[in-house]
């Protein structure tokens, strides 16, 4: 690490820690909760909440000025993982809800995102890249030391990786092998082993993409994303402000739908405009989660996994809300 960096890194860790001053521990221990990014235009949050959108707790944010990318709470509820902008790239940091932070990856050139925790809480499985012509699907002990790669493309981006609650198998979105770049064109839906074997692709469809999947509790079925548009996402932040209205055209409908864990059995859940980012199954499996767009604001959302009426999480204006911000709208 350049001095540069390491003076940059060590003014982070100061901001970050000063966030946790007056906060409390863990909010509540040994109970389900999800974390997810805040940005409102001008700083960025991590928040802590309830898996049904009540009692907020913030983690993270906003003295250190830092940009969070994505966020994940770990199995045991004490510890956050985040990618965080440290003037120069996005590296995963840990931090305890009772105040200690540990930097997990510092990959020169290289930008880590989109962290899910294996079910044990010892390892991350996360998404690394260059940006341009290379990127992988990693795993790396939650402590920063032992790193595998799982598996690589040459194109720009992997997206969400999910790790199932046996701890055995990886989902994630890819584009197929030997696809051209077309602006994020042609990403199917794929498992493999934690190992990095046993590849398997669940979906098979190069007209539209197939993203942001994740398990149920059972690990008996997957919910995803289909995104109807296809066009380049924007870099992070994308030159978005809360609060600009979004261009006519941009919120498409784009459906979650839920498969069995062996691609089949494919059950139509939601379909409505705007729907963006990861969806995540609540901790009881009843309903699945996500972010959705309206012209000044997106917040996150939840319905029943058979269908149904679709419950406000949060309820904000001129502000994003997302489990990953890779999702914000283009």
């Amino acid at each position: 690490m350049t001095h540069i960096r390491r003076t940059v890194v060590a003014a982070l860790v100061t901001g970050l820690m000063v966030t946790t001053v007056g906060a409390a521990g863990a909010s509540f221990p040994g109970q389900p909760t999800v974390a997810f990014v805040r940005y409102n235009g001008s700083d960025y949050r991590v928040i802590e909440m309830r898996p049904n959108g009540t009692e907020e707790h913030r983690v993270l944010g906003p003295e250190s000025k830092a940009a969070f990318y994505s966020a994940a709470m770990s199995p045991d509820g004490r510890r956050v993982a985040v990618s965080i902008y440290d003037g120069s790239q996005y590296d995963l940091w840990t931090k305890r809800l009772d105040g200690n932070l540990r930097q997990v990856t510092d990959t020169p050139n290289r930008d880590e995102h989109s962290p899910a925790w294996t079910p044990d809480g010892d390892t991350i499985v996360f998404m690394e890249s260059d940006g341009v012509s290379y990127a992988a699907i990693v795993r790396r002990d939650a402590d920063g030391s032992r790193r595998r790669q799982l598996y690589w493309t040459d194109q720009d981006f992997l997206m969400y990786p999910t790790v199932s609650p046996d701890g055995d198998r990886v989902l994630f979105s890819a584009p197929r092998l030997g696809a051209p770049a077309r602006g994020m064109a042609d990403y199917d839906l794929v498992t493999m082993r934690l190992d990095g074997t046993g590849r398997r692709w669940l979906t098979d469809d190069d007209t539209r993409n197939q993203i942001a999947g994740d398990w149920s509790p059972d690990g008996e079925r997957v919910a995803f994303l289909i995104e109807q548009v296809l066009k380049p996402r924007p870099a992070f932040g994308g030159g978005l402000t809360p609060g600009t209205p979004v261009p006519a055209g941009t919120a498409p409908v784009q459906p979650v739908y839920s498969m069995s864990a062996d691609g089949g059995g494919r059950r139509l859940i939601t379909e409505k405009p705007g729907i963006v980012g990861h969806v995540l199954y609540t901790p009881d499996g009843s309903r699945v989660m996500f972010a959705r767009f309206s012209s000044v604001s997106m917040d996150l959302y939840s319905t029943p996994v058979d269908g149904g009426v679709l419950k406000p999480l949060t309820e904000t204006i001129k502000t994003y809300n997302s489990f990953d911000l890779f999702g914000l709208p283009a």
